[in-house]
């Protein structure tokens, strides 16, 4: 088969280069790390900032700015992620790509932010493009918030389609800011993707402000918001909010047809996963000090001669997905084996296509209760 990376030929740099897409749908440590981007009245504008102490934040930015406000929400719940923090001019789309563009290289498996228009979002969706193509690898996903009502929620999830933001919606009413529930949900999912980029992440308490119980979402509500595009909380007569069950904004492909392959927000954690892994195992196995000679699956290799062929990077690809299917990242090892492919694409290329089926998450459990007497 003629193997399609999308990485043009012309693209010099030695190296492991990955791109990632959807076949549509109807093991090292990695580092954590979380930026917040929000405004505030004071301090440096568009600088990233390894934050410091509450205290500390609270004191450059301002107490009642908003990003003093999400840090503060955020480290309630997460104490040891690093987090970064960039002050951004204003909540016009322009002014976070300048503050999103301030970050350079600096890595960012999460961005938490109050910004949730459609121009917002468009914004982030640009950058996060660049941030997932194969010459950057530095990934990453967007989680903000909305407090409405359910139609003004039902009205803002179709005008946005992203698979890289998730805007989750809160009733209205609450004496939280937006700054701070997009930093409840951020908490939790970071939370839950640093220990296993495959762990589900649903019904998981919030650390937030409740709405006035005349406001919460009936399930019919949820389940417009949800379906509109927006990820769903609830709370309870006890006084929990939960994340009941976030999501990505995307719902259509690039040809406008319904596409959920993008839709949880499980699926981009554990893409990003092991695209970094996979990429840092094959560079540390063929490249640099272990830079290999390249020829063809009908060259004999003589053992020490310091050749590979496509075969040999074949059988890695799948000693790879076998210890993804170990950790439950992936599934279905036979499947796999059985369409992963390697070729020779120009001299001194190699093309692989690799199949991988992500774990799915345990959403529902319906059973149908039938009685006699």
């Amino acid at each position: 088969m003629s193997i399609s990376t999308n990485i043009p030929l012309s693209f010099p740099i030695p190296g492991t280069w990955i791109t990632v897409s959807s076949a549509g749908s109807s093991t090292s440590t990695q580092t954590y790390t979380v930026v917040i981007i929000a405004t505030a009245s004071q301090g440096t504008t568009n600088t990233p900032v390894l934050a410091s102490t509450t205290s500390g934040v609270q004191s450059v930015y301002g107490a009642t700015s908003d990003l003093a406000k999400a840090y503060t929400r955020y480290r309630a719940v997460d104490p040891i992620t690093t987090v970064y923090l960039v002050n951004a001019a204003s909540s016009e789309a322009t002014d976070i790509t300048a503050a999103l563009t301030s970050l350079g290289d600096i890595p960012a498996n999460l961005i938490i932010s109050p910004f949730n228009t459609a121009a917002a979002i468009s914004a982030f969706d640009t950058f996060f493009q660049s941030r997932w193509s194969y010459n950057s690898g530095l990934d990453g996903i967007h989680v903000t918030a909305a407090s409405d009502t359910v139609a003004n929620l039902v009205t803002l999830g179709g005008t946005v389609n992203s698979a890289y933001s998730s805007i989750t919606a809160f009733a209205p009413g609450s004496t939280d800011t937006i700054a701070e529930q997009a930093a409840a949900v951020g908490a939790v999912v970071a939370q839950k993707a640093s220990a296993d980029p495959a762990l589900p992440i649903q019904g998981i308490t919030l650390n937030a402000a409740l709405a006035p119980q005349t406001s919460t979402f009936a399930i019919a509500d949820r389940t417009a918001i949800f379906n509109a595009g927006i990820g769903i909380t609830k709370q309870d007569t006890y006084g929990n909010v939960y994340l009941e069950r976030p999501r990505m904004t995307y719902q259509k492909n690039a040809e406008g047809t319904a596409d959920d392959s993008y839709q949880d927000i499980e699926v981009l954690n554990i893409l990003s996963y092991i695209r970094i892994d996979l990429q840092a195992r094959l560079n540390s196995k063929f490249f640099g000090a272990n830079s290999k000679k390249l020829v063809s699956n009908t060259t004999q290799i003589v053992p020490g001669s310091n050749a590979v062929n496509p075969n040999t990077i074949k059988a890695e690809l799948i000693a790879s997905y076998s210890d993804y299917v170990t950790a439950l990242y992936c599934q279905d090892q036979d499947t796999f084996n059985a369409n992963v492919s390697v070729e020779i694409q120009s001299p001194g290329i190699i093309a692989a296509y690799y199949p991988a089926t992500v774990a799915g998450v345990l959403r529902q459990i319906n059973i149908s209760l039938v009685f006699s007497r």
